[in-house]
């Protein structure tokens, strides 16, 4: 599975540096099952909420894996 983050960062932070813990805002989305749907989830999920993104910030939908594969240990 893939958790779908939703950051809203300043303009003037560059787009590397626009992460959970730089961002003006963390919205977590609903799961996907690959990076794909992560990026369609989390864009739909942007454009049904009330989030509002000001003339100073842009989004970033950030998809990350949730799951290990493989044995551990």
């Amino acid at each position: 599975m893939v958790k779908v983050l939703i950051l809203v960062c300043a303009l003037s932070l560059p787009k590397a540096e626009c992460q959970p813990e730089t961002a003006r805002a963390v919205v977590r989305g609903p799961e996907a099952g690959n990076a794909t749907t992560c990026m369609f989830r989390g864009q739909a999920f942007l454009a049904g909420s009330a989030i509002r993104v000001g003339r100073n910030e842009w989004v970033k939908v950030l998809c990350q894996r949730t799951e290990i594969k493989g044995n551990v240990g």
